[in-house]
């Protein structure tokens, strides 16, 4: 026998002891992550209408993960894993063509996606205590990234590659912006725009993320984050604000209410009104906000900056002490490794589907496996 075919009856035969490790449990190894009562209960608040056939919207969400989780995304791969696993049950394993499979994938309704991710990133939120920082509150962080898509006209469209890129040599671009809960690592929500363009920046993505945050949250935020909008618009709902200077306004330690060396606490004024905000919510917000900014030493080596400047809604120094503050925010990095982590292992820097509807799908379907 030669080498080559040795190797393939030896892949092979991992293979059908994967599906048939896979087939014991009779639920496309999902049942108990993501129970198919939760499944049906989430087609009920939709209003989703179905007919019983081979890819039910319970059958294609399974496949869907199972693609996203595979070595192997395409299309073909994830319906002959289905079909290997109804033929190991012993059913009739049904037509091998990759159409009806991305036609039910279409069906499905971004809505329907988005709410199942949503509710599994809020359930291992509860799962996880979220510590002894900053009096135990739950802590949660935002950060941006970008991912590319095939080069369709439709994707073109939607999400116009870099500026600096010549015309079909870019790859179309989506931004996204994400909650992620420091103490579980998941992504509770997430916002989606293009690349460039009016309101596409990172804080017009979050401004649509303020539901998300509850009574009670600290959000650790980058210094994009950390203007007098975002931290008004968050203290309106209860939320907290522990970022980094923006360094747009002058930082004098010699004023306000003094809390120690380098930390005391001052009233931002309000600035004019930005061109995107209304002037109802404009003349809503105060004309002041009080504001704790905290100068911290960075001892650790292989930092690249010797000291931060910190800004907060936390003001009191006896509950919230500003070495604590330094080593919360510190944690902020985490979003930056969760995110990077969920790109590179699971293939999501560079997405398959060739249509911006069936591309969130996709972000949805990542983010929900």
């Amino acid at each position: 026998m030669d080498q080559y075919t040795q190797g393939r009856l030896v892949r092979q035969g991992r293979r059908v002891r994967w599906y048939q490790k896979t087939v014991e449990q009779q639920d496309l190894c999902f049942g108990k992550l993501l129970p198919e009562e939760q499944v049906k209960a989430a087609l009920e608040r939709h209003q989703v209408r179905y007919r019983e056939c081979l890819y039910t919207p319970l059958v294609t969400i399974w496949t869907f993960l199972h693609q996203v989780l595979a070595s192997d995304q395409s299309c073909r791969a994830a319906v002959a894993r289905l079909l290997a696993f109804r033929g190991v049950r012993g059913e009739e394993p049904g037509n091998a063509k990759t159409d009806p499979y991305c036609k039910a994938r279409e069906r499905l309704p971004e809505k329907l996606l988005a709410d199942l991710a949503r509710d599994q990133g809020a359930q291992l939120h509860r799962d996880v205590p979220p510590g002894g920082l900053l009096g135990g509150r739950p802590l949660k962080i935002a950060d941006g990234t970008t991912v590319s898509m095939p080069d369709t006209p439709e994707n073109q469209k939607a999400y116009p590659q870099q500026r600096g890129q010549k015309p079909g040599l870019g790859f179309p671009l989506l931004r996204l912006v994400g909650l992620i809960s420091l103490s579980s690592g998941a992504v509770l929500d997430v916002a989606m725009g293009p690349y460039r363009g009016k309101q596409t920046g990172e804080t017009a993505l979050l401004r649509q993320l303020l539901d998300s945050l509850r009574t009670g949250d600290i959000l650790l935020a980058d210094a994009i984050f950390s203007n007098y909008w975002m931290i008004a618009l968050w203290r309106e709902r209860g939320v907290d604000l522990l970022g980094r200077h923006g360094g747009k306004r002058r930082v004098d330690f010699r004023q306000g209410q003094r809390l120690g060396r380098y930390d005391h606490i001052v009233s931002w004024q309000k600035p004019a009104r930005p061109p995107w905000l209304s002037r109802k919510l404009y003349d809503s917000l105060p004309e002041t906000l009080t504001i704790r900014e905290v100068r911290v030493e960075v001892s650790q080596k292989g930092f690249r900056c010797r000291h931060l400047l910190l800004v907060t809604t936390l003001r009191d120094a006896q509950a919230y002490p500003r070495q604590e503050l330094a080593t919360a925010f510190r944690c902020r990095w985490h979003a930056e490794l969760d995110l990077r982590s969920i790109k590179d292992v699971m293939q999501m820097d560079v997405l398959r589907c060739k249509t911006p509807a069936m591309v969130r799908k996709e972000i949805w379907m990542h983010l929900l496996a």
